[in-house]
């Protein structure tokens, strides 16, 4: 079997922020559906759920394949089935931005495979369909799908797909955009390298069996930094199952420090010992890290200059 030489030995990671918006007070706060009563300080306590734009804004579409849809139905653990219009996927050969049918669906995850009686969350998930033939490239998320307030019509894909004219099927990491075991206001009590390799096994089982792809096809994990760190963590607890793991800038921690980033960043050796440049820097960076309507604001001008330069190209 053929596996991807990775460039960084596996190590420690540690758990990591989701980057929803969660300034809006008006909506009711999820509180968590399970958890350790021995933890005390909840992740995200007083914080509120943005709008899921992707349900209320983002249409169904009626061009899609009705026996994928039948087929996705059929899982027994997929709810929620949704085809739409994937505005941003990309074609490597024509350099440009192109649109696809894809297709949403949950999966009911277990909240803690060691434990499946502690009940089940909905992990989200995405698929586009080149042909059943066709290899298939597993999206390892790090991260919530991407898209402002869950526009997943805004999600892009691995350049693998376009360059193999690949399937895609991407998954929500545990604890990030909807995919929330405890709730939005939650412990993390289940967040581990193992256990989202364990979400990927079930849900790669699962459309494997389904008769959507063919069993003949190859399959290739992949991602990018942090999605590169799942990659390489799901080549280790699962090195068979896949055809290739091919992770992309993948770093990894081997310390249970978080170094500040003044620290290594912004170090005052890099501004040639110009003091007041090094001041304003860590100030201008102090104001942004404690404004959460500026982040929010910040936010939306990457998205807004993201969609505007990808369809320039």
């Amino acid at each position: 079997m053929l596996t991807a030489i990775l460039t960084c030995g596996l190590g420690m990671t540690l758990t990591s922020c989701s980057d929803s918006d969660d300034k809006d007070n008006d909506k009711e706060i999820i509180k968590p559906s399970t958890g350790d009563d021995s933890y005390t300080i909840e992740v995200g306590e007083g914080m509120t759920m943005p709008e899921n734009e992707f349900l209320t804004k983002v249409p169904a579409t009626t061009d899609f394949d009705q026996s994928i849809v039948d087929a996705l139905k059929a899982i027994d653990k997929v709810t929620d089935v949704k085809p739409f219009k994937l505005s941003t996927a990309y074609d490597y050969y024509k350099n440009k931005s192109i649109e696809k049918t894809a297709y949403y669906f949950n999966y009911k995850q277990d909240i803690d495979h060691n434990s499946p009686s502690k009940g089940w969350y909905k992990q989200q998930c995405v698929l586009t369909v080149a042909g059943k033939d066709r290899p298939t490239v597993l999206h390892t998320e790090g991260y919530a799908i991407e898209g402002d307030h869950n526009r997943l019509d805004y999600a892009g894909e691995p350049t693998l797909v376009s360059v193999l004219n690949a399937n895609c099927l991407q998954v929500e990491y545990r604890y990030h955009g909807w995919s929330l075991p405890e709730g939005y206001t939650n412990k993390w009590n289940y967040l581990t390298a193992k256990q989202h390799s364990d979400d990927l096994h079930a849900i790669v089982t699962a459309i494997k069996q389904s008769g959507i792809i063919a069993k003949s096809s190859k399959w290739v994990a992949t991602g990018v930094s942090k999605n590169g760190m799942t990659t390489a963590h799901y080549a280790y607890y699962y090195p068979n199952e896949m055809d290739a793991y091919v992770p992309f800038c993948a770093p990894f921690l081997t310390d249970l420090r978080d170094r500040g980033p003044f620290t290594y960043i912004l170090d005052q050796k890099a501004f040639d010992d110009n003091t007041e440049r090094y001041e304003k820097v860590k100030a201008a960076f102090r104001a942004y890290v404690g404004n959460r309507d500026l982040q929010a604001e910040c936010v939306k001008l990457y998205k807004q200059l993201k969609r505007f330069f990808i369809g320039m190209a």
